[in-house]
């Protein structure tokens, strides 16, 4: 169970379903019900992740209506398009992106940095989450990431984050 941020519990798949509902066209939603939207968590990622397949009830093929996902009521089955999904979720995280870095859009900032910090120590909480991704970045790829001085360092040198 995850905790969010208004002290309330809400499971996983609870979350899943919500992200699901906020990806505009990704599937048909009016004939999906937030009971098969668990289940589609279940068959999918929970299969993909902890047993390297999609369980039964999900496959990969290509839906009717020509969208990224479709749920066939009648099997209750849902299809997942192997081309469509993975490039309408990476628009979708390339508009989030997009949102979070525009300076007016303080509100969803704030949001979106108290759920990426939780759980972390005060200490991590104090540091600001694009830096932590910063280091993080850096320690995958060269080590080490310097930046020019704005006049806070005395000898006016190359700062690491």
């Amino acid at each position: 169970m995850v905790s969010s941020n208004k002290g309330k519990k809400a499971t996983i798949s609870s979350l899943s379903i919500a992200g699901v509902r906020a990806i505009p066209d990704l599937m048909d939603l009016s004939t999906v019900s937030n009971k098969a939207l668990a289940r589609l968590y279940d068959r999918a990622r929970c299969g993909l992740y902890h047993e390297g397949r999609i369980r039964p009830g999900a496959g990969l093929g290509h839906p009717p209506d020509g969208r990224a996902m479709a749920y066939l009521r009648a099997s209750d089955q849902f299809v997942l398009s192997p081309e469509g999904l993975p490039p309408k979720l990476k628009g979708h995280l390339t508009d989030l992106k997009q949102q979070l870095l525009d300076p007016e859009n303080v509100p969803l900032r704030r949001r979106f940095e108290a759920r990426f910090d939780s759980g972390f120590t005060r200490e991590a909480r104090a540091t600001p989450w694009w830096r932590r991704l910063v280091r993080w970045v850096c320690n995958r790829s060269t080590g080490r990431l310097t930046r020019r001085s704005s006049g806070r360092h005395p000898q006016g040198r190359s700062q690491r984050f």
